[in-house]
């Protein structure tokens, strides 16, 4: 399952170890084999992985984490955030505003 898998690093906690994989490729190819043996973060690894591929808003990606906190399936409550769009739109929404202020303290002139 590691094969090609690249940005990641393993946590060992105090009840079990934390597989974290920072790039976006390697989180999609470890998706499926990896579902079987996700008792606990099941929804959660399927809601990250429905973000990552455009399908739901980072809102509804924050619900299932709270009701995953709610339920016990996660142990720190998730960050109070509005992300009503969906991973790409959202990207675009930020490089579009970082461009406007930027357009607006005179660092960039337009073309």
């Amino acid at each position: 399952m590691s094969k090609g898998v690249r940005g990641v690093r393993i946590y060992e906690e105090q009840f079990g170890s934390t597989l974290r994989i920072f790039d976006t490729a390697s989180i999609r190819s470890v998706r499926q084999p990896m579902l079987p043996y996700a008792f606990l973060k099941k929804q959660q690894i399927a809601a990250s992985l429905d973000y990552f591929e455009n399908r739901i808003a980072g809102d509804e990606l924050m619900r299932v984490s709270m009701r995953e906190y709610k339920l016990g399936k996660r142990r720190t409550k998730p960050p109070h955030a509005t992300l009503p769009y969906t991973r790409t739109a959202g990207i675009e929404a930020s490089r579009l505003n970082a461009l406007a202020l930027a357009r607006k303290s005179g660092s960039v002139t337009p073309h």
